[in-house]
């Protein structure tokens, strides 16, 4: 079972950086068939305290892998990654899920 990463980008109003990070993950995302969607901080305390400085924010399974200036092959690389592990995770768990035959002792 494949499970695709969660992809967010985090922005705020009035940010130029911003604009840029959205069309690098927009670009990104559909190079890799994910999808991906954006919040913003305006008006929200919580989120503001958290990454108000490092705006744009790019986060992967809730984890800050990004900000600023978003790489494009930084961020195509950290997808690929988790993809890949999740699918490896998937096959191992089908790998260990069937019964082994048991040796026969003497």
């Amino acid at each position: 079972m494949n499970r695709t990463p969660t992809l967010v980008l985090v922005t705020k109003a009035s940010c130029h950086l911003c604009e840029d990070a959205r069309d690098v993950v927009s670009a990104v995302a559909a190079e890799l068939g994910l999808s991906w969607h954006e919040i913003s901080l305006d008006g929200d305390a919580e989120l503001t305290a958290r990454y108000g400085e490092e705006i744009p924010v790019v986060l992967v399974d809730g984890v800050q892998r990004d900000f600023w200036h978003i790489d494009p092959v930084r961020l195509r690389s950290i997808l690929s990654s988790a993809t890949a592990a999740e699918s490896q995770s998937a096959s191992n768990e089908t790998v260990l899920g069937v019964a082994q035959p048991r040796p026969t002792v003497g």
